[in-house]
């Protein structure tokens, strides 16, 4: 983070403060899925699934384009990366 400490980028407020530890399942424990409208969700999975083939296809097919546009050479693993820790 330019050459920042993490502990003084967050006392400058780049980052939130360290969360409390939680219970990784407490989100399952606490959802009733008897109010969940399954029709709803299945008639959604066409759009849940073309939304992640494209995100999936996303990156490796627009980062070699962009590095061909601007002439440039890109680190596909590196960009890889990247792209998987924004998301």
């Amino acid at each position: 983070l330019a050459g920042m400490p993490v502990h003084a980028a967050r006392d400058a407020g780049f980052f939130f403060e360290k969360a409390e530890h939680a219970d990784v399942f407490l989100m399952w424990k606490v959802m009733d899925f008897g109010l969940v409208d399954w029709s709803v969700v299945c008639a959604s999975w066409p759009t849940i699934t073309a939304l992640t083939i494209f995100s999936l296809m996303h990156a490796p097919i627009n980062i070699p384009s962009l590095s061909i546009s601007v002439g440039t050479e890109v680190n596909m693993n590196k960009e890889l990366v990247t792209h998987g820790i924004s998301n």
